[in-house]
């Protein structure tokens, strides 16, 4: 139903052609080969590459998509993921890669084919398929089958960071192989491929400490089939490549700080669940009930028409309004608690007016002139930080500034200096002046500032002769030694007068 609900609206676009679906198989030589199906007959598309990041892209002109999603992710060899954005009428693809690659590209009849890697292409987190490690689970090699190509022997091995490698043995270096991940867990199909049944098996893992846990392969009609199940869904990372006849498909454990990053980057579904089962029902019926259900104020635009089948059981209420906005080429915007549903392209006409009529009352609203002291920091230089991005920088001296769409203030906004008292002469509207206040009492603040505090002292020669000890003695009469008072000089008691308690100074001593 996505596809449909996309056609209509490309067909509305008018473009020569359209890109239909992206494909990818895995080649002999750690090559892998990216196949785009258009609607129409292909055209040598417009290529370049970047180093940093290593990314080759592919510009379709007059060309839309109609992928149900932009972004496919690969991994295998030097591959990580092929994207599609569409803009202003044509379509561009660009293939992710983990280094620098060479690549080639040729077209024949309704399809892109794009080569990527071979004997100089980089490889993923430097792992090889010929690590010597601890573990080798199935080492019994089936009989050789009459088929042309054949899976002859699969192999589990721990590396050192604790990654799961799974080996694939194939009879054909040139087996088509298609990875991808359903239900948290890693597909592989190899077409065209027959499988001994010694070697269909299903291994148990899990006492490896690897992330994998289990490990199934089985014939599935004419190709083989490989189903990886980790022990944690969304905790790992998978990749595969290519040497000659050995194919490895590699798990590697996420960090926690990766598994945090990754689900910060889900969008996370919180609302009451619910289960719905409708065969062609209109659309604004489906919006309507759930808006019953949750209670929300919703205003449906008249242009939101069409059907919808849809069978979700025990969803959250907004994943499911959200599916079915998207399957629809719907969006929605929250104001207050009410909420609108139109189609994308109408939401994005009525905010771009919105804003041009913002900008309308901006132009017309009155100015106002105030004067705003600045204390610490120079005018001159609070007036440049005002200003900035204009065209017209004026005389920071003492001159008058006129601002524009770039700058802080707005485009009739002015502002003038006054050297001699340090103020700001601002005129603009009321909303921008505001605006100029609070940024100018974020930036007039003093400067930290360290005292430095000194002392001199002026010492000469005679400086010395200053020096002296000031003794004071009181009188006590002893009739033993006839009533006068016996003090110690130095080393021998001698009479002294009575001083009566009068300090004496060393020289009288």
């Amino acid at each position: 139903m996505m596809a449909l609900g996309t056609g209509t609206l490309y067909a509305a676009n008018g473009s020569a052609n359209t890109l239909e679906s992206i494909d990818y198989s895995a080649l002999g030589g750690n090559k892998v080969r990216i196949i785009l199906t258009m609607g129409g007959t292909a055209a040598q598309p417009t290529t370049f590459t970047t180093t940093k990041p290593s990314r080759i892209a592919l510009d379709f002109a007059d060309t839309a998509s109609r992928l149900a999603e932009r972004t496919q992710t690969i991994g295998i060899g030097v591959i990580r993921s092929v994207s599609a954005v569409e803009a202003q009428g044509r379509t561009r693809v660009v293939i992710n890669l983990a280094g620098s690659a060479p690549f080639e590209t040729s077209v024949e009849g309704n399809e892109v084919i794009i080569v990527v890697g071979g004997a100089g292409s980089a490889r993923t987190a430097g792992a090889s398929p010929y690590d010597p490690e601890v573990v080798r689970v199935l080492a019994k090699r089936g009989s050789p089958s009459t088929s042309k190509r054949s899976v002859a022997n699969v192999d589990f091995r721990r590396g050192g960071s604790g990654e799961a490698r799974i080996l694939v043995e194939l009879s054909d270096p040139n087996t088509v192989v298609d990875m991808r991940e359903e239900a948290g867990k890693v597909v592989i199909d190899f077409q065209d491929t027959a499988i001994a049944d010694d070697q269909v098996r299903k291994l148990d893992v899990i006492d490896f400490a690897t992330p994998v846990k289990q490990i199934e392969t089985f014939p599935q009609g004419a190709n083989v089939r490989m189903v990886i199940t980790p022990n944690k869904a969304g905790e790992f990372e998978h990749f595969a490549y290519q040497a000659d006849q050995l194919y490895t498909i590699e798990l590697r454990p996420l960090s926690k700080e990766e598994v945090e990053a990754r689900q910060a980057q889900k969008p996370s579904f919180t609302g009451e669940r619910l289960s719905l089962n409708f065969q062609n029902i209109e659309v604004r019926a489906v919006l309507q009930l759930l808006a019953d259900f949750t209670e929300l104020n919703m205003v449906v635009s008249d242009t939101v028409t069409g059907n919808i089948t849809l069978r979700l059981k025990n969803v959250p209420w907004d994943q499911a309004l959200d599916i079915v906005l998207k399957s629809k080429g719907l969006d929605k915007r929250v104001v207050g608690n009410v909420m609108m549903v139109a189609p994308g392209a109408e939401i994005l006409a009525q905010e771009a007016q919105e804003f041009s009529r913002l900008q309308q009352v901006e132009d017309q609203a009155p100015l106002f002139t105030e004067i705003i002291q600045v204390n610490y920091a120079k005018a001159s230089e609070i007036a440049q930080v005002l200003t900035e991005g204009q065209s017209s920088e004026g005389d920071v001296t003492g001159g008058d500034i006129s601002g524009d769409s770039d700058a802080i203030m707005s485009g009739r906004g002015s502002v003038a200096i006054d050297d001699r008292t340090n103020i700001l002469i601002v005129k603009d509207t009321a909303v921008n002046l505001e605006r100029i206040r609070e940024l100018v009492v974020r930036l007039d603040v003093p400067i930290r500032q360290v005292m430095i505090e000194s002392r001199i002292v002026i010492a000469s020669n005679e400086f010395a002769k200053d020096l002296g000890v000031k003794f004071g003695f009181n009188a006590a009469k002893s009739e033993k030694d006839g009533g006068k008072f016996a003090a110690m000089v130095g080393g021998q008691p001698e009479d002294v007068p009575n001083f009566g308690g009068i300090g004496v100074p060393a020289a009288a001593l």
